[in-house]
């Protein structure tokens, strides 16, 4: 497709989008057992070949409690070390913001590093352990849009496509819906697998973010999907491919595409992470899964590689 241009997205800040996410969730849960004090929830994301992030530690609290993230909830007093391949990093508070801690040194963390946190907190103790995999990069991004929109009904935020129900479900959707189209656009991104006996040991969180006036969703777009990478379609030589669709309402079935920036972005890690981002929106679970030992939250080795296309 003409007109696309490509650049690298700061992993910095999808790093802050994780981090905030999970944290709006964790901090919310059940405090422990009466007496015991508030739960620690612990955040850290510490990215292939790149230095040593920081870490967030805050309070739990009730579900039921409003969950401001400055002081009032932040962990300022806790001893906190992480270490990268048996080599122990001291990690002091911040003052601004609060709750997060910076490591004294921050070295360039290789793939294949172990990684092992060690908390102390008013009497609890809370460890995570963790492997840096190997580093991931776009190769390519191929996008195709359908060359006419598809009609169908959009209720709230959701493009139901009429072949999908029959009749009489249609009919009662259409109190407080509307009739309109939407370009289906379908990104290709492929990478190259990692340099090593097998992949079955990481997995992969793939991403498309569109920014659009309006973001459609609806069970037959596929935005992002967490898989084994092993699963992947296989390409030429070690690469690996995934497919996404998304879609870009429009006002009038002769209304152009219109033009957009589109946000790709790839993550391989390990099955804690896998699993963290997975119940992350999960509706019979409180909280997401947990690789922390003695409190909640998440420590994992990531690789992250993201990048805009301007799709016109």
């Amino acid at each position: 497709m003409a007109g696309r241009t490509r650049h690298s997205v700061r992993r910095t800040v999808l790093l802050w989008v994780l981090l905030m996410a999970g944290l709006l969730l964790w901090a919310r849960c059940d405090t422990v057992t009466p007496g015991e004090g508030p739960l620690l929830v612990v955040e850290g994301f510490v990215d292939a070949e790149e230095p040593l992030p920081t870490l967030t530690l805050r309070q739990a609290q009730p579900l039921d409690a409003a969950y401001p993230l400055d002081a009032a909830t932040a962990v300022t007093d806790a001893e906190v070390a992480l270490q990268v391949d048996g080599q122990p990093v001291a990690y002091r508070p911040m003052d601004d913001p609060p709750g997060r801690y910076a490591p004294d040194a921050a070295p360039t963390v290789p793939s294949g590093s172990r990684l092992a946190l060690d908390v102390e907190w008013r009497g609890q103790r809370v460890t995570a352990e963790s492997i840096v995999p190997p580093a991931i990069q776009i190769d390519s991004v191929r996008v195709r849009a359908s060359n006419e929109p598809v009609e169908g009904i959009i209720l709230d935020s959701l493009f139901i496509d009429p072949a999908q129900l029959d009749t009489l479900q249609i009919d009662s959707l259409r109190t407080g819906a509307s009739e309109g189209f939407v370009y289906l656009v379908e990104a290709r991104v492929a990478w190259a697998a990692p340099a090593v006996a097998s992949d079955s040991l990481y997995w992969v969180r793939a991403q498309l973010r569109p920014y659009l006036p309006v973001s459609l969703d609806d069970f037959f777009f596929k935005p992002e999907q967490i898989f084994p990478e092993q699963e992947a379609a296989k390409q030429a030589g070690a690469r690996r491919e995934w497919t996404g669709v998304y879609a870009v309402p429009v006002a009038a079935e002769a209304a152009p595409l219109p033009p957009h920036t589109l946000r790709v972005a790839l993550i391989r890690s390990g099955q804690d992470y896998a699993r963290y981002a997975s119940s992350r929106d999960d509706p019979q679970r409180r909280d997401p899964v947990s690789n922390v030992s003695g409190g909640v939250g998440i420590l994992a080795g990531i690789s992250v590689d993201s990048l805009r296309i301007q799709v016109e």
